[in-house]
């Protein structure tokens, strides 16, 4: 008994691999635009000093002009505006990024540990 003869030829199409697949990946994300988020940018020392450094401007100087400004709790609202409009404008410039994100350590921790951000959590947490 004999095969039919479309059983005998071979079969249209090319066969691949695991080398060849393995290499064809490794081309093609080479070849593929960066991400926007990569683990070697995080940097937890200059990020650490930042907000070390944004502590002490809070301590010096927000928590001075916040016992001076009349509406404190919106003075810590409208610089964590400012402070997010900083990192989304300047999260590619190097040299200006360090600066912005002691601006916004300052203005979160402002908002942390000032009588005014603890009266302003106080007023969200309980309304009064």
């Amino acid at each position: 008994m004999t095969a039919p003869a479309a059983w005998a030829q071979p079969v249209p199409g090319t066969w691949v691999g695991a080398r060849e697949l393995v290499a064809a990946m490794a081309e093609a994300s080479a070849a593929a635009p960066p991400s926007r988020f990569d683990v070697r940018l995080v940097h937890p020392v200059r990020n650490g000093f930042a907000m070390l450094f944004g502590v002490v401007l809070t301590e010096t100087v927000w928590n001075k002009f916040l016992h001076v400004a009349g509406d404190s709790w919106g003075v810590i609202v409208a610089m964590l505006a400012a402070a997010g409009v900083l990192e989304w404008a300047y999260h590619d410039h190097r040299k200006l990024r360090w600066l912005v994100r002691v601006h916004t350590c300052s203005w979160v921790a402002a908002g942390l540990i000032t009588p005014a951000g603890l009266l302003g959590i106080a007023w969200i947490g309980t309304g009064a």
